[in-house]
């Protein structure tokens, strides 16, 4: 969603502020085939205050990473598991993938709700 309002001012011709955090997608509906290297963030929240989970999709890759009271990591592959039934997050072959997963959904966290807040 934050990926919408840049969207829409590129399509109508207007200046996106630059305090905006997402980017346009009118590349890519100009041409679906192009290159796109920005992962897709999806954060849940308990409490309001601070992340709970953070979810990042690329195209190769679905990681999800739980935060406090039932932690823990997903590490999903969609091009082989499309309805994303196994977890390959504990494989020792995937565990440079998770930890860099892990390290991408805790950064976009941790810049977006101080701790305490």
């Amino acid at each position: 969603m934050i990926d919408l309002f840049p969207t829409l001012t590129e399509l109508c011709g207007l200046e996106t502020p630059s305090a905006i955090e997402g980017k346009s997608l009118a590349g890519l509906l100009e041409n679906p085939e192009a290159p796109w290297e920005r992962p897709a963030y999806t954060v849940w929240s308990e409490d309001g205050k601070h992340y709970t989970g953070v979810s990042v999709r690329t195209e190769r890759w679905h990681f999800a990473e739980f935060f406090g009271k039932g932690q823990g990591k997903m590490l999903l592959d969609p091009l082989t598991d499309p309805h994303e039934l196994r977890n390959l997050a504990s494989e020792p072959r995937h565990a440079e993938t998770v930890a860099a997963f892990s390290n991408m959904a805790r950064t976009y966290a941790a810049d977006r709700i101080p701790p305490g807040k």
